[in-house]
């Protein structure tokens, strides 16, 4: 277990200690620190701190404190100057957690059609599209899940979810029909289509220590290229 992990759990334990008034200020808090920590790379540090912070509130309601009190009406004002000591997101970083999206989704985009029918096809058009996507979707949405953590207004608040909601609808229409005006898949030899897996194992492999998520993804990606090459032996 990773030291972010035990500052979750220790984290966990102190929640169920609090009064349910300052249980309500600190899930804003947290969720403000967790989703605004995804912007700096020491995610492990955020997370050390919104544990002293939950001790401090603790010890603050034992001694009769509310943690508006202790820490003040404005804790986001609080959180942005905790997160100002921490370092910005580095390019590296952020070209790292690109890959590791890119990786996702064209091991999706390739092994699909690869453990059906035993080919690869590719349509770059499609491809290009369905990347941009997978980078602009879930940063906007996280971005947006951030600002709306202290949003007191609930109009404002379901008129932004609505408007991105609306937003991806459409962009997946445009980028269907773009699919179906300009289809021009290429079905690639059986050598190309062995060095897109080797390559997808390689990137997963590299990844594997970067990201827990990478172990769910390795047992489908196995049986996806077993089911694939057990079609290319059928035909």
């Amino acid at each position: 277990m990773n030291k972010q992990q035990e500052h979750l759990n220790a984290i966990s334990s102190l929640q169920g200690k609090l009064t349910k008034e300052n249980k309500a200020y600190m899930r804003k808090l947290h969720a403000y620190l967790i989703l605004a920590s995804a912007f700096h790379e020491q995610e492990e540090r955020a997370t050390e701190l919104l544990l002293s912070i939950y001790q401090d509130v603790l010890d603050a309601q034992a001694d009769g404190q509310s943690a508006e009190d202790f820490l003040g009406k404005d804790s986001k004002q609080m959180a942005d100057e905790l997160l100002s000591d921490l370092p910005p997101i580095r390019w590296y970083y952020g070209l790292r957690l690109t890959g590791l999206i890119s990786l996702v989704y064209i091991s999706w985009f390739f092994l699909g059609l690869f453990g059906v029918t035993g080919e690869m096809v590719l349509e770059w058009r499609g491809l290009l599209c369905d990347l941009l996507l997978a980078l602009i979707l879930p940063s906007s949405a996280f971005f947006i899940l951030k600002n709306l953590v202290y949003e007191r207004s609930k109009i404002k608040s379901y008129l932004l979810m609505g408007m991105w909601g609306l937003s991806f609808v459409g962009l997946i229409v445009l980028r269907f029909w773009i699919s179906r005006q300009f289809y021009e898949g290429v079905p690639l030899p059986l050598w190309a289509s062995l060095l897109i897996i080797l390559g997808i194992a390689a990137g997963l492999f590299y990844y594997r220590s970067k990201s827990a998520i990478v172990d769910t993804l390795i047992p489908a990606y196995v049986l996806t290229v077993l089911s694939g090459f057990s079609q290319l032996l059928a035909s």
